[in-house]
C-alpha cells in the first residue's frame, strides 16, 4: 500500500513539475514574440505582415492534414499502446506523415495555378510550406515523446533554443535587408521556419535511425483509426481560430490581414493564463469525477465557477488596457484596428467555458462528439465571413469569431449534458457570467478615448479580486492538493 502511495504521489509531482515547466516555457517563447512584435511592426508594411499571417494560417490548417494528426493526440494513446515498440511506432507514424505529405506537394504542382489564387500566395512560398510539412512533424512527435516520459530538461531546451534562434536570425535579417528592394514578409518567413525546419530534419533523421521501422500495417491501421475523428475536429478548430485570416487576404487584400493578424495576436495573450489555469484544473475535476460522490459534484461546481472568474477578470484587463498595448507593440498604422480587440477577447473568453465543457466529454472519451461541435462553429464562422467581410472588412470578422465561439460553447454545453446528465457545473451562473463578460468587453470598446474611466474600471476589478484573494488562494491550495 505504501509502496503504492508513494508512487502515486511522484506521479503526481512529475505531472506538477512537467505542467509547471511547460507553463514557463511557453510564457517565455510568448515573451520572445511579444518582444519581436514592435520590430516587425515598424520594419515590415502592413502588406508583408499579411503575407506572414496569410502564410501561417494556410500552415496552421494544413498541417492536421498532411500529418493525419499522428503527431497530436493519437500519438499519447500510442505511447501507451506500444508501450514496448515507442521508437517504432514512431519512425512508421513519420513515414506515413511524410507520404501523405509529400503527396501533397505533388498535388500542388499539378493544380499550383489554382491554388495559389485560393492560398493569395507565392509559389516559393507554397513550395517552402510544403517541404516544411514533410518535416516538421518529427519535432512535434519527439516533443510530445519528451513530455509524454517527462524530460522536462530537453523538451525545455529545444523549445526555447529553437525559437529563440529562429527569432534572432530573421531579426537579424531584416535589419540586413531593410534598405533592399526585398519582400520583408517573405524574409521574415524564410528566416524563422528556415531555423525550425533544421530542427525538425535533425530529429526527423534520429527517429528514423532509432526507429528504423518504415512501414507497419498494424502502426498505420491505428494511426489511421484513432486520428480519424482528431483529423477532423482539429482541421475545424484550427479553420475556426485562422480562417477569418486567410478570408480577409481573400476579400480585401494583405494590408487588412497584416493589420487583423498583428491585433489579434495581441488579443489572445489572455490565453496564457488559461492555459495554466486549465492544466491544474483538469487533474483535480478527472479525480472529482473518478470519486462522484455529491460532496465531490459539489467541489467541482464551486471550484469550476472560480476558475471562470479569475479567467474573466484577465480577458476584461486585457480589453481595458488594449489602447495601450497597441501602442507600445505597434505603429499608427495598427491603431484604428484597437475596436475588433473587445469581440475577440470575448470570444477568446469563450474558450474557457467551451473547453470547461470538453474536458467532461473527453472524460469519456466521446471525441466524435467534440468534433461535431468544432465543425458546426467553424462553418457557421466560414459562411458568416462570406457575407460580412466583403462588406465590413476585418471589424466583422472580430465579431463573426465571437458568435462562432458562442455557438461552439453553447453546442458543448449540450453534448456534455446529454453525456453526464450530473450537475457537474453550475450552468446558469456560467451562462450568466458568459454575457455579462462579453457585454462588458464590447462596451469597454466605447470607452477606449476615455482612459480615467477605463483606469477606474481596472483598479475596480484589482479591489475586488484582492479582496478575494484568500478565497483564490485557497481554491487553488485545493486545485494542486487535488482534494
Amino acid at each position: 500500500m505504501n509502496k503504492i502511495g508513494t508512487n502515486g504521489n511522484n506521479e503526481a509531482e512529475k505531472v506538477l513539475k512537467t505542467s509547471i515547466i511547460y507553463i514557463l516555457v511557453n510564457l517565455i517563447n510568448k515573451g520572445i514574440g511579444i518582444i519581436t512584435i514592435p520590430i516587425f511592426t515598424r520594419f515590415l508594411t502592413t502588406a508583408e505582415m499579411g503575407t506572414v499571417s496569410t502564410w501561417i494560417s494556410w500552415l496552421t490548417m494544413l498541417t492536421p492534414i498532411t500529418s493525419l494528426a499522428l503527431n497530436s493526440g493519437s500519438l499519447y494513446i500510442a505511447m501507451n499502446e506500444y508501450r514496448e515498440e515507442r521508437d517504432a511506432y514512431q519512425s512508421s507514424a513519420l513515414t506515413l506523415s511524410s507520404v501523405v505529405s509529400v503527396f501533397c506537394l505533388l498535388m500542388y504542382f499539378v493544380f499550383r495555378r489554382v491554388m495559389n489564387k485560393i492560398f493569395t500566395l507565392s509559389t516559393p512560398l507554397m513550395i517552402f510550406m510544403f517541404i516544411y510539412l514533410i518535416f516538421s512533424p518529427a519535432l512535434d512527435i519527439w516533443m510530445v515523446r519528451q513530455k509524454y516520459e517527462y524530460n522536462t530538461k530537453k523538451m525545455a531546451i529545444v523549445t526555447l533554443l529553437s525559437n529563440l534562434i529562429a527569432s534572432i536570425l530573421t531579426v537579424f535579417l531584416i535589419l540586413y535587408f531593410q534598405n533592399r528592394d526585398i519582400d520583408m514578409g517573405n524574409i521574415r518567413i524564410y528566416g524563422t521556419y528556415t531555423v525550425l525546419g533544421i530542427f525538425s530534419i535533425f530529429f526527423y533523421l534520429k527517429i528514423l535511425k532509432t526507429g528504423k521501422v518504415f512501414f507497419n500495417k498494424n502502426y498505420w491501421k491505428f494511426g489511421f483509426s484513432v486520428s480519424g475523428p482528431l483529423i477532423i475536429h482539429t482541421l475545424a478548430k484550427n479553420i475556426l481560430d485562422v480562417s477569418d485570416r486567410s478570408m480577409i487576404s481573400f476579400y480585401c487584400g494583405k494590408d487588412d490581414v497584416g493589420i487583423y493578424g498583428t491585433i489579434y495576436s495581441i488579443s489572445t495573450l489572455s490565453l496564457i493564463i488559461w492555459n495554466a489555469i486549465n492544466g491544474a484544473f483538469v487533474p483535480y475535476l478527472y479525480d472529482k469525477m473518478e470519486k462522484g460522490d455529491s460532496e465531490s459534484i459539489k467541489d467541482i461546481r464551486r471550484v469550476s465557477f472560480i476558475v471562470i472568474i479569475m479567467y474573466a477578470v484577465a480577458c476584461l484587463i486585457l480589453t481595458a488596457i488594449a489602447p495601450e498595448i497597441v501602442k507600445i507593440l505597434t505603429t499608427k498604422q495598427y491603431y484604428d484596428a484597437i475596436y475588433i480587440i473587445p469581440p475577440i477577447a470575448a470570444g477568446i473568453f469563450l474558450t474557457c467555458v467551451y473547453n470547461l465543457f470538453a474536458n467532461i466529454i473527453l472524460f469519456y472519451k466521446k471525441t466524435i462528439s467534440v468534433m461535431v461541435a468544432t465543425v458546426i462553429a467553424a462553418l457557421v464562422n466560414i459562411v458568416l465571413n462570406m457575407f460580412f467581410i466583403p462588406k465590413w472588412g476585418y471589424i466583422a470578422a472580430s465579431y463573426t469569431t465571437l458568435l462562432a465561439y458562442m455557438i461552439l460553447a453553447l453546442l458543448q454545453g449540450i453534448m456534455m449534458k446529454k453525456i453526464d446528465k450530473r450537475d457537474l457545473y453550475d450552468i446558469k451562473k456560467i451562462a450568466a457570467t458568459s454575457f455579462v463578460i462579453i457585454g462588458i468587453c464590447v462596451s469597454l470598446s466605447m470607452l477606449y478615448e476615455r482612459r480615467i474611466f477605463r483606469y477606474m474600471i481596472i483598479v475596480s476589478i484589482l479591489l475586488i479580486l484582492f479582496y478575494n484573494c484568500r478565497k483564490v488562494r485557497e481554491i487553488m491550495d485545493k486545485i494542486k492538493k487535488r482534494g
